[in-house]
């Protein structure tokens, strides 16, 4: 059961008075309209969310705070499954084939979601280059999942693994970990856990921390008011069972015909010129 939650535009000063909450049920999904955020509204919002049995939460931003991050649909949550559309919006744009290139991954927890990513990607590209600090762990998932003629490279040097990196997946590295690496100046990151902004000056490369999606009229139209509310990437990843596997959540999207209107960076929107600037 979904839960979406935003504040009330409408409540009367005696509703937001007496913390009023308009909930709306329908079959699948409960819409919580709040009149305000002080203390007892939230207590209120919570029993509520657990009354109902809630196991997703979708709301507006500054409700976040007030949720617990586990039942969170975060704005992130679409981009795990959207790299390989994300990596051909960026070749399109710079006229380049995947399969002259290399692809590097830098990652530490083994989640499915993220190792059916690398062994998807790894049949576009020419090399595929794994960067943890799990070695011996990723040593054997290579052995497990990856074909014998797929060329994989495992590695951990701080100093060389990323110096030529164009393309890089970055899974679940901070940029505490990031930058005890000698990382390709003009490299093209995509964040998909954490934002991250490289302020080392030397670093003249785009690092992409979300995904700008289009949805159909059909899907606006159900969502209603909630568009001016919640962000998209929320209220689209509400309506996906992110407990599959990526290839089914893939056609869901696709059937869904949601299309990426552009990416964004640290200072918002990237354009195609700075893709293109990238050698």
């Amino acid at each position: 059961m979904v839960g979406y939650i935003f504040l009330s535009n409408r409540a009367r000063w005696w509703e937001k008075k007496l913390n009023i909450i308009i909930t709306t049920k329908f079959k699948e999904y409960y819409i919580y309209e709040i009149s305000n955020l002080n203390r007892r509204c939230v207590e209120k919002l919570r029993k509520l969310i657990k009354k109902d049995n809630i196991k997703q939460v979708a709301c507006e931003e500054e409700i976040q705070q007030y949720v617990d991050k586990k039942i969170l649909i975060d704005e992130k949550d679409i981009i795990k499954y959207l790299i390989l559309e994300i990596l051909e919006y960026i070749f399109e744009i710079q006229g380049k084939k995947m399969e002259q290139e290399d692809i590097y991954f830098l990652i530490n927890k083994d989640e499915d979601i993220y190792l059916e990513n690398i062994k998807t990607l790894s049949e576009k590209f020419k090399t595929t280059n794994i960067i943890t600090e799990e070695l011996s762990k990723f040593q054997k998932i290579v052995e497990n999942i990856f074909e014998e003629e797929t060329t994989i490279y495992l590695s951990n040097n701080k100093r060389k693994s990323l110096r030529r990196a164009k393309y890089i997946v970055n899974f679940d590295y901070g940029i505490g970990e990031i930058e005890k690496y000698n990382i390709n100046r003009t490299a093209i990151l995509i964040n998909i856990e954490q934002k991250v902004k490289i302020e080392s000056m030397a670093f003249e490369g785009i690092s992409i921390n979300n995904v700008n999606i289009q949805i159909p009229d059909e899907l606006i139209e159900h969502f209603g008011r909630m568009m001016e509310k919640i962000n998209k990437n929320i209220l689209y990843m509400s309506l996906v069972n992110q407990k599959q596997e990526l290839a089914r959540i893939k056609d869901r999207i696709k059937e869904d015909n949601i299309h990426i209107l552009n990416l964004i960076g640290d200072k918002g929107i990237i354009s195609q010129e700075e893709f293109k600037r990238i050698p």
